[in-house]
């Protein structure tokens, strides 16, 4: 059953039924109409988000990616979630009077798991704080919210506060072994910062990209500094990075390599790949010369890549991208054609 127009006569009438009358009637919508009820009034909101009959009505699903973006025809958030094995899809709108009015979507969510987040193509100052809040408390009433990845790209960042960024890594940080920022404009230090970096457990993360990156007028860095590298180093830990725009340094990053060296003493195989695109502060020919002293031999490939590997243990690569422009698959694979060759050359 689908209602297409609820601002019709019949509506004041609809109003005069019992709570228990109406719990019954919308028990036996669609998500679409359900939508359209919860922006008839206060009343009729509350019903379908406290309904508990209601929430029942919808299955559990565990979504596969759960994925946003800004319809600027529609004025209005779509969001669509994907289930890929057996397929399923589901799509609804949030508009930004649902926001206003803090419609909560409750029925819906907490029936619900999220696997990925993709938050994409939100132009025109469209990616806003209101937003972003209003999707953390929904993914607060979800039955489980422990997701691996967080995607963020071709958003443009003028109208995100850093505080709203830090609720959405808060929410979703303890969990993800995947954060990517990409594609994003209009960003100022704090879009994304080491404040942000410490709400990652980073014991979790494979994979941490923050590239394609440009700035605001008047800015020029993402405050990312080598308290990154601090982090890792204390934890143990050695995921693919791939930085732009960051105030990483040479000297970080070799402390981090030298940590690495120390572990892979006691570990077992290692290949582990990161790039460094327009950080100032960071150089090829200074990476070589801060690590001179290390148990290690260089391999340079081009003027752009560096790989490191262990004097008594080839099979171990650290490699090194200063500033070509490569995505993760691309890396990965890169990767392994130098370990290969670390490999012949041991």
């Amino acid at each position: 059953m689908m209602i297409t127009d609820l601002n019709c006569p019949s509506t004041s009438s609809l109003e005069q039924l019992p709570n228990e009358i109406l719990d019954s009637i919308f028990f036996n919508l669609d998500l679409k109409s359900l939508c359209h009820v919860r922006s008839v009034s206060v009343r009729l909101k509350n019903i379908v988000t406290h309904s508990s009959r209601i929430s029942e009505n919808f299955p559990r699903y565990d979504w596969d990616r759960f994925c946003v973006r800004y319809d600027e025809e529609l004025k209005s958030y779509e969001i669509y979630m994907i289930r890929y094995s057996p397929r399923k899809e589901q799509s609804f709108y949030v508009t930004e009077e649902d926001i206003d009015k803090n419609r909560s979507l409750r029925f819906l969510f907490r029936n619900m798991s999220i696997r990925r987040i993709h938050l994409r193509r939100f132009p025109n100052g469209t990616f806003t704080d209101k937003f972003v809040n209003y999707l953390v408390s929904e993914f607060g009433e979800c039955s489980s919210f422990t997701p691996i990845g967080l995607t963020i790209t071709e958003c443009d960042m003028s109208n995100l506060s850093s505080e709203a960024m830090a609720a959405l890594i808060r929410a979703c940080g303890k969990s993800l072994s995947h954060l990517m920022i990409s594609k994003v404009y209009n960003a100022r230090e704090d879009t994304f910062n080491d404040v942000h970096i410490n709400m990652l457990d980073l014991k979790n993360i494979s994979g941490l990209y923050v590239v394609d990156i440009s700035m605001a007028d008047g800015h020029q860095y993402l405050s990312i500094t080598d308290h990154l590298f601090s982090r890792l180093i204390n934890e143990d830990v050695f995921p693919a990075l791939q930085l732009q725009l960051c105030l990483v340094s040479t000297l970080g990053l070799a402390a981090y390599l030298k940590k690495w060296i120390e572990f892979r003493e006691f570990s077992g195989f290692s290949n582990i790949c990161c790039t460094f695109k327009d950080c100032p502060d960071i150089s090829q020919k200074g990476f070589i010369f801060a690590c001179k002293n290390s148990p290690v031999e260089f391999s340079q490939f081009s003027d752009d890549f560096v790989s490191v590997f262990h004097e008594s243990q080839g099979f171990h690569t650290f490699t090194v991208n200063f500033g070509k422009e490569t995505y993760p698959d691309q890396e990965a694979a890169h990767g392994f054609s130098i370990q290969a060759k670390a490999i012949s050359k041991s």
